[in-house]
């Protein structure tokens, strides 16, 4: 898969193209027997050169739209597995250790996030309006990382609650 500077160098040729066709071409050349309309011409050459920067900034988009709903289907899971109440030691152990390991892993889902955002901006310098409903759902990506600590923060306060209330039920029954 190509990077993002490659992927955006390629959509700046096509913009130049397009651009350079316009600039430089003239709509009728003339010699000294006859004058050629060349307009048909350069305005097919400037549409196949637009379109091919427009369907490669479509593209961008699009990937971008299937990040965004796997890594919101991601940030779900690890909220789901975070509300799962332990009933026994061992899934207390396990639930501590996700929680743990949850942490790492959103510092890594909001590399992606960033990466992104980062490919949706580059867009901005060819004018492309990113559709309303792509917009909204690359920012609603932001909002889960706060999400997922409050989560894991409340989960580990009612684990330590749980965890004294454990321990003073053990202390009554051995009086």
């Amino acid at each position: 898969e190509p990077s993002l500077d490659e992927f955006i160098a390629k959509v700046r040729e096509f913009h130049g193209i397009a651009k350079a066709v316009e600039d430089m071409s003239n709509d009728e050349e003339i010699f000294t027997l006859t004058k050629v309309n060349t307009k048909g011409a350069k305005e097919t050459l400037v549409s196949k050169a637009l379109e091919l920067r427009n369907a490669l900034m479509d593209q961008v988009v699009y990937e971008a739209r299937v990040q965004n709903e796997t890594v919101i289907e991601r940030y779900e899971s690890i909220l789901k597995r975070i509300a799962q109440k332990p009933v026994n030691e061992a899934e207390l152990a396990a639930l501590k250790e996700f929680i743990t390991k949850s942490k790492a892993d959103v510092l890594g889902i909001m590399d992606e996030v960033d990466d992104i955002h980062r490919r949706l901006d580059a867009l901005d310098e060819f004018g492309y309006a990113v559709p309303q409903e792509d917009i909204h759902l690359a920012w609603s990506t932001m909002e889960f990382p706060k999400k997922v600590d409050s989560a894991a923060l409340e989960c580990e306060m009612a684990l330590e609650e749980d965890k004294v209330r454990m321990m003073e039920r053990l202390a009554l029954e051995k009086d």
